[in-house]
């Protein structure tokens, strides 16, 4: 009798931990299941209810349509393909994962309710039997697991942008085997996809799973004939990429189709803005905050405007520097995109510090003021009267306010403003240049 409540107490508490489980996969679809994810999907379906002038099966424009240089094969392991919703939602011809589906692959969409919970079941059915294609900490080269009595029959292949990879295998359940490629390259096979920096030399779906299939030791003949596909349909793309090195696509005109060449398609996580642009933006993020602390500064420091006298009033130039020119710039921050959010407030910040730094070399240095001040001699005037450093207790008290009080409080204002300069930005002229890229875009490639 002990024997038995004790082995039931076991199956109980194994009972509990299954569906405590299953509970937290339940809760990690649940945040891919969005309005994103549905809308993606109505998109896929909407496109192969209507695809237009591209294939429905390899995603390429029909002149360019390889599902007929495909292998017709029969692979040895069962391929699941889970697609992030974002890359079936663009179901663009750089995407490699659809030539899985060609060779027999099932496809599964995440963060599709139904999908998602059938992929789940469908898991659980052989969990020590299924290999999950990605390079994890704990990941298995894939030459390992060909050498264990039983290779998987089942293997899952993420698809979709690193960081989205990355959150479909923290989905996915721990207990499944992780399997990583050792001989996959991009010179291989080529790629339609560029990657930066430390990226540069990722390779895409398709050819990591040409690389598995070799590493896992399947029949010759099927991993020679996956290396076809994967050419012909390399091949393809190089073909509607045309001689310039180009994607084209297709628009539809009065009296026909026009070829129109487009960019080559770059990842787009992990991207930075040119040089030249981070620089324009860090330099905005400067002078829009600084030019009002200027003028706040000089009209209630400098020449507080309480007290100020007709014989004090500055020229033109200094009416300029400390009005006119804030008014200048808080016009093109609302005629302008230029963005600024409290982040780009550590420019601000760091300016701050550098002048209180050079107005204390100032000091070191008696550098003085060309045109003298009052109560010191020339070499030992402070450049202002307020950063007067042979008073280091209230220069202390002013770079406190200043920086503590000032610098953020401005920040913060300028975040407000840019906020609702947005909210206010109908951006039609970016919603019609949208839609004629989404209108290109659907014809891709």
């Amino acid at each position: 009798m002990l024997h038995d409540g004790v082995s039931g107490g076991h199956e109980s508490q194994e009972e509990t931990a299954r569906a405590d489980e299953e509970c937290c996969q339940r809760e990690a679809a649940q945040r891919f299941q969005t309005p994103r994810a549905a809308k993606c999907w109505a998109m896929y379906c909407a496109f192969l209810a209507n695809p237009g002038v591209k294939c429905p099966r390899c995603w390429r424009v029909t002149t360019y349509c390889c599902c007929a240089a495909m292998p017709s094969l029969k692979l040895r392991p069962h391929v699941i393909v889970l697609f992030h919703h974002e890359e079936l939602g663009q179901h663009s011809a750089t995407n490699t994962a659809v030539l899985l589906l060609l060779l027999g692959a099932d496809q599964f969409c995440c963060g599709h309710p139904e999908h998602d919970e059938r992929l789940q079941a469908l898991l659980r059915e052989d969990v020590a039997g299924t290999a999950v294609l990605f390079p994890s900490a704990d990941a298995l080269p894939a030459a390992a697991l060909a050498e264990a009595a039983q290779p998987p029959r089942r293997i899952v292949i993420l698809d979709g942008g690193w960081a989205q990879c990355k959150k479909m295998n923290q989905w996915l359940d721990p207990a499944l085997p992780r399997c990583v490629v050792e001989t996959a390259t991009r010179e291989e096979f080529g790629a339609t996809r560029r990657y930066r920096g430390a990226q540069s030399g990722r390779v895409q779906t398709a050819s990591a799973f040409a690389a598995l299939c070799r590493e896992l030791r399947e029949d010759p003949q099927d991993v020679q004939a996956v290396a076809q596909g994967l050419s012909a349909f390399m091949s393809s793309f190089e073909a509607q990429m045309g001689p310039a090195g180009r994607l084209t696509v297709l628009e539809q005109r009065a009296g026909g189709v026009a070829l129109l060449p487009v960019r080559y398609d770059e990842e787009k996580e992990g991207s930075q803005l040119p040089d030249p642009v981070s620089a324009g933006v860090a330099i905005f993020s400067l002078a829009q905050p600084l030019s009002f602390l200027s003028m706040v500064f000089y009209w209630t420091v400098e020449k507080p405007i309480w007290a100020i006298q007709s014989e004090d009033l500055p020229d033109y130039l200094g009416f300029f520097v400390h009005c006119i020119s804030w008014l200048l710039t808080l016009i093109s921050l609302f005629c302008s995109r230029i963005p600024f959010s409290c982040q780009h407030g550590g420019w601000v910040l760091m300016f701050g510090v550098a002048y209180l730094v050079f107005s204390f070399m100032h000091y070191c240095l008696k550098i003085g003021l060309p045109q003298g001040c009052t109560g010191y001699v020339q070499p030992e005037c402070p450049i202002y009267e307020v950063l007067d450093w042979h008073k280091p207790e209230d220069v202390a008290t002013v770079s406190f306010l200043t920086l503590g009080v000032a610098f953020p409080t401005a920040i913060i204002l300028y975040s407000w403003m840019v906020h609702l300069r947005d909210s206010c930005d109908g951006k039609a002229d970016l919603r019609e240049m949208d839609d004629i890229i989404r209108r290109q875009m659907e014809a891709l490639q």
